[in-house]
């Protein structure tokens, strides 16, 4: 009834409609809802034999509709004006059939008539579908134009939060999401983007709060997992941290990132033959990914496979050109193979991306010093000091290089006392 009711009145269309909470299924709205479905099968059949297209088409928009009637429900929609659009068009045929027939057996007034009828009814509609369509221009102004007229959509104050917070404003969507805990305050996947969005703002122990709460509701719920594993690893907690990003994988072992936060753990610790598994798990599915790749090759190359991982960097800067960690590595690796042209045309390819890479600037220092390059390699010391003044290993290097400029020339002995720093 709802879909045919909006075919024929298409207007207040929304991207979805929510579920009543609480939810009864003897409202009247349903009730009320299942007597004209029955009426209507009843006058059709009835009216077989006059009128069998009526009955065809009825009996064909009941069959495609099924699947999305929500008699199995998912999610927290009731219905949804896209699945209407198969479903309808043995009534628009039903319609254009009609149309030909009164044409057939009108007079000429009257076919005019019926003509620009017709005409009306496909500008009208015509009107409509491009202003309905400016609305799904971006996922903004759909949010917002839901919730012009449906003020209390849960989903739209979480979505419209979500959009916001991933363009980087992060009050306005935390006052999005805020506003939808207090329609419904046992919602889940708000509970967790508020904190997400709460952890962007720097407010970690309030983001854990949020992830606990959401996990005390649902204790399957991944992502929640992961997210607190997120805010745990960022206060050092990083025994904690794999903890929830274990749980995680029990729940979605093929989740991407707690694949890779919990190999780059392991390697943190030092327990790279542990920490391969999972970068290499994320590339059976996707051996494309950059933030697997860069990971697999930290884990190999900290096990002095130093050629396997130059060739997983460089397939990470093939996924993504613009992946300074992957790009710092890679210079990295090169130096450590005494491929100082290579090293130094990696590590400025960095700083052309990530201008305050501080530990980049140091490394090319250390490539340019090993060159004999000593006044460049001193000034990629001072830039990284004037980024970050306690920077030790830029301010022990420059000192080196200036206590050996009062000498005679001959290559700085370096490389021992300041190794060239991997990236993890």
């Amino acid at each position: 009834v709802f879909y045919l009711w909006k075919t024929l009145l298409p207007l207040r269309l929304l991207p979805l409609y929510e579920l009543p909470f609480p939810f009864n299924p003897l409202s009247s709205l349903f009730v009320l809802s299942g007597m004209a479905v029955l009426v209507i099968s009843a006058v059709l059949w009835k009216l077989r034999r006059r009128l069998p297209a009526g009955l065809a088409v009825w009996v064909c928009y009941g069959l495609t509709l099924a699947p999305v009637l929500g008699i199995f429900q998912f999610g927290t929609q009731l219905a949804a004006d896209r699945y209407s659009y198969l479903s309808c068009l043995g009534w628009a045929l039903l319609a254009g059939a009609a149309l030909a027939a009164g044409l057939r057996k009108a007079g000429p007034l009257a076919r005019k008539l019926l003509l620009a009828g017709a005409a009306v009814i496909v500008l009208a509609l015509s009107v409509l579908t491009r202003r309905q369509a400016a609305v799904w221009h971006d996922p903004e102004s759909l949010w917002r134009y839901t919730l012009s007229l449906e003020p209390g959509n849960l989903v739209a104050h979480n979505n419209l939060g979500l959009t916001l917070v991933e363009r980087g404003d992060w009050d306005k969507g935390t006052a999005l999401y805020r506003a939808a805990l207090e329609l419904r305050p046992y919602y889940t996947p708000t509970r967790n983007n508020l904190g997400v969005a709460l952890a962007g703002r720097g407010l970690t122990e309030a983001a854990i709060e949020q992830y606990r709460l959401a996990l005390a509701l649902e204790p399957g719920y991944a992502d929640a997992h992961y997210n607190l594993g997120n805010a745990l690893s960022s206060q050092g907690k990083l025994t904690e941290a794999a903890a929830q990003y274990r749980e995680a994988l029990k729940l979605s072992p093929r989740h991407p990132q707690a694949n890779c936060s919990l190999g780059n753990i392991l390697n943190r610790q030092d327990r790279y033959a542990e920490a391969a598994p999972y970068f290499r798990a994320v590339l059976k599915y996707a051996p494309a990914h950059a933030q697997a790749l860069c990971g697999l090759g930290n884990a190999l190359y900290l096990q002095g496979q130093a050629g396997d991982a130059v060739s997983l960097y460089r397939r990470a800067l093939q996924a993504r050109p613009d992946y300074a960690e992957a790009g710092f590595n890679l210079g990295t690796a090169l130096a450590g193979q005494g491929l100082w042209e290579e090293a130094a045309a990696e590590l400025r390819s960095v700083l052309k991306t990530a201008p305050a890479h501080t530990d980049a600037m140091v490394n090319l220092g250390n490539v340019l010093l090993m060159q004999g390059r000593k006044h460049e390699a001193a000034e990629q010391y001072r830039a990284a000091l004037r980024v970050d003044g306690n920077k030790a290993d830029a301010r022990k290097n420059l000192a080196i290089i200036l206590a050996s400029m009062k000498e005679p020339e001959g290559p700085a002995p370096l490389h021992e006392s300041a190794p060239f720093k991997a990236g993890r």
